[in-house]
Formats: C-alpha cells, sequence, structure tokens
C-alpha cells in the first residue's frame, strides 16, 4: 500500500448505534468523516431497469485503516458530488488499510 497514491479527498457516512434501557442497539443518527483516499475506477456495466437507462460504476477506495469502519456501520461515501453505495469492506494486510468496494448509480 502506497500512501502517496491517497491524494483524494472523500467523506464517509457511517451510522452512530446507541443503546436503549433494555441494551437494545438503535441506530441514532449518522456522522461524517473525511479521509483521503486512493481512488480506483473499474469498467462498469450499462443496461435498463423499467425502461430507464441504468449505468452502474464500481469505484474502489482505499485507505489506512481505522478500527471503527465495518461493513455494518458504512452508509455510502461522498466523492465529486457523487454518492458511492458500500458493497463490502476488506482489511488490507494486518491493519494496514482499508479497501473499499462500492458502487455508483447513475439514471
Amino acid at each position: 500500500m502506497i500512501i502517496g497514491k491517497m491524494d483524494r479527498k472523500i467523506r464517509i457516512f457511517t451510522n452512530l448505534t446507541t443503546h436503549n434501557d433494555y441494551g437494545e442497539e438503535y441506530i441514532q443518527s449518522e456522522s461524517a468523516v473525511d479521509l483521503w483516499a486512493a481512488v480506483d475506477f473499474k469498467q462498469g456495466k450499462v443496461g435498463i431497469d423499467a425502461d430507464n437507462p441504468l449505468a452502474e460504476i464500481p469505484v474502489v477506495f482505499t485507505t489506512r485503516y481505522n478500527q471503527g469502519f465495518t461493513a455494518n456501520t458504512l452508509k455510502y461515501i461522498f466523492y465529486n458530488d457523487v454518492k458511492y453505495y458500500i458493497r463490502s469492506v476488506q482489511e488490507i494486510g494486518r491493519k494496514q488499510g482499508l479497501r473499499i468496494f462500492t458502487i455508483a448509480q447513475s439514471q
């Protein structure tokens, strides 16, 4: 993982979970964290969904490791005025970094 390639500023939105009086977890709100990341655009696919053209663009964001991020707590990434929905999160090495697999849908 080359840190110098992480030259794009992204904003990650996460869910904040809290516990009620009975110990049950629930989502209280969302918070945003600004991070530096490397952005890798993959080849997407184009199709038609309910007579509307649909383009899915897969994008992989690579960031430094952050202990608070898991696939369950991350909601989406906002980069260049586009919302990228998170599909999965992969740990790189032994807590060296995170590879976040996302999809941007445009209609």
